[in-house]
């Protein structure tokens, strides 16, 4: 199991996809951590990926050489 710590401006949604690449997860991510998928999250909070969610790796890849970092509460 992975970890993100939710950064400024973050929303359960923007952790989705950063874990995943797509919304496919939300459910099993907001599951895992005992939260609703439209539930707030909290700067600092850290939000447990659960081994089994499914991640598109070419968008995952292109994610993270970019660096890219959602934010869209705000």
């Amino acid at each position: 199991m992975n970890n993100i710590i939710v950064k400024p401006n973050q929303t359960l949604f923007d952790i989705v996809l950063m874990a995943c690449g797509t919304m496919e997860g939300a459910m099993e991510i907001a599951e895992a951590n005992g939260l609703g998928i439209s539930d707030s999250v909290s700067v600092g909070q850290s939000i447990n990926i659960p081994d089994r969610v499914v991640a598109n790796s070419k968008i995952l890849s292109s994610i993270k050489e970019s660096k890219i970092v959602f934010g869209t509460k705000g």
